[in-house]
């Protein structure tokens, strides 16, 4: 029994503009060596048919861009043969000098074929301007899965498909490759500078962002969460619609996208006010308990049975308790990098403590008491800013 076409795939094939299919037209054109509108490609200059002879797609290249600007018929000449030797490079120079109409009359399937090749060969600008193309909907029907595939590839060639990578790292190097729908997530950062939101716009604009066409997207945009069973193989221009289609994943066994996740705040107000409050607690009652021990360690010193460890150095007792019910307890609710900074700010704090006693501010009867106290409560300080600041462990991002 044949299986019967799915409804979906021939519904969204038929919304299509009819762009690819004849881009793919030009680029098996190309491929043979015919020009899409007319029996043969323009004959070379003697030079670049001499490159292309020896195959030397380096220095086509290097001529290319040195003329670009003065004699662009010649640099997209350049360009082309050696997108014809199968460069990346010249395929995505010579698709966008198609698509801008510069050195030849601007032709958009001439354009798109090139791009795709360059995509498809690995070129991450181009997977970038794809992507941007079908999330804005320019020369292709809005195609939001579509531009998700290409998004997706970018980010394997490009190294971000690590599960260690925090989401706010994730979406901002995303947006440095000028992904538009990342760019458009992270200048709503009331956090980010001007500088920074003109760069990643600018960027942006280099791989095809269009500002009107933005303002007509259906929803706000943002990155969606990385999905492990993405696709593997890098997407083709023969592949399906239904690769794309969530539906069509899901019912095939694949597990359903995820939510995307909105940037955090970079403060964390409450969640740092929550894990302070226990943080401090333990601080005041390794005080007292420290402060007892102590006296336990120095009247037991004083009778000819020192205590273990502590033996007679009874101020051990109180800097013990301090570490074991102060510091320890703290990981529970903080980041380890949020205690290692309390411990870099008690260190200071201790270091400013034993400088005031030695000059005369003896707040405190004993000098070490004094730096014992300084550096509690600079621990406790520094755990409280940086808690402020997302380090605690209610803001790490827990998987969904």
């Amino acid at each position: 029994m044949c299986p019967q076409p799915d409804p979906r795939e021939t519904a969204m094939a038929e919304t299509e503009t009819g762009l690819e299919a004849e881009a793919e037209a030009v680029s098996a054109a190309q491929s043979a060596g015919v020009a899409p509108d007319g029996p043969a490609i323009r004959e070379l200059p003697s030079d670049l048919a001499t490159l292309r002879e020896r195959g030397d797609t380096e220095e086509l290249l290097r001529i290319g861009f040195s003329v670009r600007e003065t004699e662009p018929a010649k640099a997209i000449t350049a360009f082309e043969t050696a997108a014809e030797l199968g460069s990346t490079d010249g395929q995505w120079q010579s698709a966008l000098m198609h698509l801008d109409g510069l050195g030849v009359d601007t032709n958009t399937k001439s354009g798109v074929a090139l791009l795709r090749s360059a995509a498809n060969g690995g070129h991450v600008d181009a997977k970038i301007r794809l992507a941007n193309m079908y999330h804005l909907g320019i020369h292709f029907t809005q195609d939001a899965d579509k531009a998700d595939v290409w998004y997706r590839s970018a980010a394997r060639s490009s190294g971000l498909e690590d599960d260690e990578l925090e989401p706010d790292e994730r979406l901002r190097r995303m947006a440095e490759l000028g992904a538009v729908r990342e760019v458009l997530a992270l200048v709503k950062n009331p956090d980010l500078s001007k500088k920074e939101r003109f760069e990643h716009l600018q960027t942006a604009k280099r791989l095809g962002y269009v500002p009107s066409r933005a303002s007509a997207l259906p929803a706000e945009p943002e990155p969606p969460a990385e999905d492990d069973n993405a696709h593997d193989a890098e997407p083709q221009e023969q592949a399906s619609t239904a690769a794309t289609d969530p539906e069509t994943e899901q019912s095939a066994g694949k597990p359903a996208k995820r939510p995307a996740r909105r940037p955090r705040s970079p403060l964390t107000v409450r969640s740092g006010a929550q894990a302070f409050l226990p943080a401090a607690l333990f601080g005041g009652v390794a005080w007292v308990i420290g402060y007892a021990a102590r006296e336990l360690a120095k009247t037991a010193a004083d009778n000819g049975h020192p205590l273990p460890i502590v033996g007679d150095k009874p101020f051990t007792a109180q800097v013990l308790a301090v570490l074991l019910i102060t510091i320890l307890p703290c990981f529970i609710v903080y980041r380890a990098v949020t205690v290692f900074t309390g411990l870099g700010a008690g260190v200071l704090a201790g270091g400013i403590g034993y400088y005031l006693f030695r000059a005369g501010t003896q707040w405190l009867p004993e000098v070490g008491v004094q730096v014992l106290a300084f550096s509690l409560v600079g621990f406790l300080v520094g755990v409280l800013v940086y808690g402020f600041m997302g380090g605690s462990k209610a803001d790490r991002p827990t998987a969904t």
